[in-house]
């Protein structure tokens, strides 16, 4: 199971995410003065040459992998891919089975939980029911 899905994971030592896993940006020398504030009014400046910061009076960083999916293997026949346990398995998932020629019998299971849905809804009868 996904650390993330494992609900008793951290029951023994809780772990302060703002603190004790913070993101690695750069590496900088001991000794070099540095103010994260700066770099992100440096960022402003270089990004949005249309506006103007004097100061940067709060910030959060919200942080994702931005990196293509890629296929990997000897054969190329696994795919890498940042969310792949939940947003792309369910996507493919769904699209295959729309897709497939009603040879065989297919069924798809999407767990009620994170990007599928928490929210229970009354079973709708259809074709399929």
């Amino acid at each position: 199971m996904a650390i993330h899905l494992n609900r008793t994971a951290n029951e023994g030592h809780k772990i302060n995410q703002q603190k004790e896993l913070p993101p690695i940006f750069m590496q900088i020398g001991a000794k070099t003065k540095f103010s994260f504030d700066e770099l992100l009014l440096k960022t402003l400046r270089k990004q949005a040459s249309n506006r103007t910061a004097e100061s940067v009076l709060s910030h959060e960083l919200m942080l994702y992998d931005t990196q293509a999916p890629n296929l990997i293997g000897l054969n190329q026949d696994f795919i890498a891919s940042a969310r792949l346990d939940n947003l792309l398995s369910c996507y493919l998932a769904c699209h295959a089975l729309i897709e497939s020629n009603n040879k065989n019998p297919s069924v798809v299971v999407c767990n009620d939980h994170e990007e599928v849905g928490s929210v229970r809804l009354p079973v709708q009868k259809g074709p399929f029911f």
